[in-house]
């Protein structure tokens, strides 16, 4: 999973902060802003803007960040 969210990452133009590993998740940023949230579980991958409030899932870590509507900065 960290594998497949650093990939996604890179593909956005991300970085995210420490990754709490009892939940597997963690914040998403963009030229020192936040971007949202972003983690897996039993659903899948979900993403959310704001700390709190409705998960938005998918089944990839690429997917659901395309959901908080950023956008791919390099070729996938």
């Amino acid at each position: 999973m960290s594998e497949e969210l650093e990939k996604a990452c890179t593909v956005f133009g991300l970085y995210h902060g420490e990754i709490d590993w009892l939940s597997f998740s963690t914040k998403l940023f963009q030229d020192g802003r936040l971007v949202g949230f972003v983690g897996c579980n039993q659903q899948g991958w979900y993403a959310r803007p704001r700390q709190y409030g409705l998960n938005r899932v998918a089944p990839s870590a690429e997917q659901v960040i395309a959901l908080l509507g950023v956008r791919a900065t390099v070729a996938a």
